[in-house]
């Protein structure tokens, strides 16, 4: 399945990070090109999605304020009174 185009700067430069000089394999994007990455770039690619529970097939969730709420609180950190939602 192709990877979406949200990702595709988040793939490269994860290949140009971890693949320095390795071949890799061709993973297909939603727009038609393609990205050369190697075995443990993939691994780290693959691995970060799961992480933060994003779906590599469909667009890259974006920050709301409900999101910067929840990760404010998460880490313990107080809410300025004045933000705005």
């Amino acid at each position: 399945m192709p990877v979406h185009t949200d990702y595709k700067s988040m793939l490269r430069s994860i290949a140009k990070t971890y693949c320095k000089g390795e071949g890799g394999k061709s993973v297909k994007i939603t727009d038609g090109s393609t990205v050369s990455v190697c075995a443990k770039g993939l691994t780290v690619f693959y691995a970060t999605l799961r992480k933060n529970g994003w779906n590599e097939s469909k667009p890259r969730p974006k920050a709301t304020s409900e999101t910067v709420e929840w990760y404010l609180e998460k880490k313990g950190l107080k809410i300025p009174e004045d933000y705005k939602k």
